[in-house]
């Protein structure tokens, strides 16, 4: 199985890459294994304080890290205000539907986990 490393901090990069392992695998010619390397920013869990990182350290990768309205390539670039608040909004949407999705589910039964019947996809339009 091919495979690709990606820059997971280059949320542009992440975005671009798939498209040509999709293609791929829709005509046929099998999966691809996408590795996404990124730097963590905070501990391994919320009760984690992680004392043993250098704070400079971590200041710095958030630095080199591109946010949706940062730097990219040089250039710094910004959302449109009424683009920005249709991301927002579309994200809150999605994620109401799918909490009230999981707290309206039936209880599944343990033999379910075993099948198809749970396995969502989420579909994310990008205008």
């Amino acid at each position: 199985m091919p495979g690709i490393t990606v820059d997971g901090n280059d949320a542009v990069a992440v975005y671009a890459l798939p498209q040509k392992p999709i293609n791929r695998a829709r005509t046929g010619g099998g999966p691809t294994l996408i590795w996404c390397k990124t730097y963590r920013w905070y501990g391994h869990s919320e009760i984690d304080p992680a004392k043993y990182r250098d704070p400079a350290d971590v200041e710095a990768w958030k630095e080199k890290t591109l946010s949706p309205y940062g730097k990219h390539n040089g250039e710094v670039r910004s959302l449109d205000t009424g683009i920005q608040a249709h991301i927002v909004d579309d994200f809150n949407k999605e994620l109401e539907a799918a909490v009230d999705y999981a707290t309206n589910a039936p209880w599944p039964e343990p033999t379910d986990a075993l099948g198809p019947r749970f396995i969502h996809s989420a579909s994310v339009t990008v205008r």
